[in-house]
């Protein structure tokens, strides 16, 4: 579930706890083609909660398919590509002795935004041939 309750939180945290991998999209839903992602902090806080270690993961999908632009039928004509650029780990608890729970998760979740907000810069610099 997605809902962002306390419970929902817990049993992330809990499942992480046991050895699960959750993959959390910390936008909570597709952003717009241009636009940058807003983070919610419920990532953060299961991540303090409960994991050992983030992994982060940039996706790059060409052309572009599935945005809020587009309707989920709209296929694209050509074969879409997916790209996976996998990140160094982050170990959360790094941020939770940073403060209180809210103050930790808000300082990740931070962090967080401005590492995928950096590479997908990257993605949009030009490559020279």
């Amino acid at each position: 579930s997605n809902d962002g309750s306390a419970e929902m939180l817990d049993a992330a945290a809990d499942a992480l706890r046991e050895g699960q991998t959750l993959i959390i999209f910390p936008e909570g839903t597709r952003t717009p083609p241009g636009a940058a992602p807003a983070f919610h902090r419920g990532g953060a806080a299961i991540a303090l909660r409960g994991a050992t270690i983030i992994t982060p993961v940039v996706i790059k999908v060409s052309p572009t398919t599935l945005t809020k632009a587009e309707p989920w039928y709209r296929i694209p004509k050509c074969r879409v590509h997916f790209s996976l650029r996998v990140g160094a780990d982050i170990e959360p608890q790094a941020f939770a002795a940073l403060g209180p729970a809210p103050q930790a998760s808000r300082k990740l979740n931070d962090y967080l935004h401005h590492y995928f907000i950096k590479e997908l810069a990257e993605d949009e610099r030009p490559t020279t041939p």
